[in-house]
């Protein structure tokens, strides 16, 4: 039988103050502060409550020289299990579970990595946008861009030319550009028909 021990780890720049765990748990160290007068204060240790923000992701509450500063849990663990983060890049689930923090399920990656995840696990919503959100137009062949429906992503093709044929004739105006749109979309729609 397999058991899974919780390891603990320091977090980069609140060494002595806050651990991190491989399974995603944060806690505070037993420790002595100052209080805003001055005066020493004995602070227990004990697990903190964790949080989850307007973007789905878990955070936490940390305090240090009488600061707080919220912190994104998934960042917290990267840190200090897998190491700083190189610059450019993001920490990404590997399931696209955002509150799914335990070390084995993120890594470093760039931005472009983390939207293929979505599209790999099914979870991006253009994947399974049936009609335009501005357009109205259906989203099914042969009005899909076919380079972006390779990579997973739902484009409507009549409001891609549309939009090339409105930039190189200066044309800004959102109502003649979705006319010039409508056409495209009749015309490519009758290919089918």
């Amino acid at each position: 039988m397999k058991t899974n021990h919780e390891r603990w780890l320091p977090i980069p720049g609140y060494e002595g103050m806050y651990e991190v765990s491989s399974s995603g748990n944060v806690r505070s160290l037993s420790r002595i502060v100052s209080g805003s007068d001055g005066r020493k204060m004995k602070v227990k240790g004990r697990l903190l409550k964790i949080r989850t923000l307007g973007m789905g992701y878990h955070c936490v509450d940390l305090w240090k020289d009488n600061r707080g500063s919220v912190e994104n849990v998934h960042v917290l663990v990267a840190a200090a299990f897998i190491g700083p983060r190189p610059e450019g890049m993001v920490v990404c689930h590997y399931n696209d579970v955002k509150t799914d923090n335990r070390v084995e399920n993120l890594r470093y990656g760039t931005r472009s990595e983390n939207e293929a995840d979505k599209r790999r696990n099914g979870l991006d919503p253009k994947q399974h946008q049936l009609t335009g959100k501005r357009c109205g137009h259906l989203l099914v062949e042969p009005n899909l861009v076919l380079s972006k429906l390779k990579h997973g992503v739902r484009q409507c093709r009549a409001c891609a030319r549309a939009q090339g044929y409105c930039y190189y004739r200066n044309i800004q105006d959102w109502e003649v550009r979705l006319k010039v749109a409508d056409n495209y979309y009749e015309s490519i729609m009758k290919e089918v028909a």
